[in-house]
């Protein structure tokens, strides 16, 4: 059968960006208009929160790693009608410094992508993520809460959102069959 391997390398060749970024931070999320598909050349850094705004759909797809680092900083969408994707050919890493208030909270919102793995360093804080998380390279956890939690609670939590299919851009459905 002729069935796609769903890696970077086929969703470059199948998505038209409408933007061409350099490696880079993101500033502002809300800065893309509406329905983007955004080219990274290089590394894409996530220093700050970002929340994504009203009913946009907006994909990066990233050449290089994704990195969320910073003093808390959050990706989220505050509309349930939006999607915000990342597909990466490098790894994905959440750093030390994204923990959540509880273990139902997530500080990270939407669908991850990547051809390596996604890495959660160690640090004695939860982290919670929710919508789709796909890891070709595998998921390398190292978050520890201390024995006596560990043993009731997981350092690493992950929710399934399936909104972010229900609002996939056209572009990122359909089927090979």
């Amino acid at each position: 059968t002729n069935n796609p391997n769903y890696t970077y390398a086929y969703w470059k060749q199948k998505l038209t960006p409408t933007e061409t970024l350099s490696g880079d931070h993101i500033s502002n999320i809300n800065s893309y208009p509406p329905n983007s598909i955004i080219y990274v050349t290089g590394d894409l850094i996530i220093d700050s929160n970002q929340t994504l705004n009203g009913v946009k759909k907006i994909i990066f797809l990233v050449e290089g790693k994704l990195d969320v680092i910073g003093n808390n900083a959050k990706i989220v969408r505050a509309d349930k009608k939006s999607f915000l994707g990342f597909i990466v050919n490098k790894n994905i890493t959440f750093g030390t410094s994204l923990s959540s208030a509880d273990d139902m909270t997530p500080v990270v919102n939407g669908f991850f992508l990547t051809d390596n793995q996604i890495l959660i360093p160690a640090t004695s804080t939860q982290f919670v993520g929710k919508g789709i998380f796909v890891a070709f390279g595998g998921f390398n956890f190292a978050r520890d809460l201390g024995s006596a939690t560990n043993a009731t609670n997981p350092a690493e939590r992950f929710f399934f959102d399936p909104s972010l299919i229900i609002n996939a851009p056209a572009d990122l459905m359909g089927s090979s069959y």
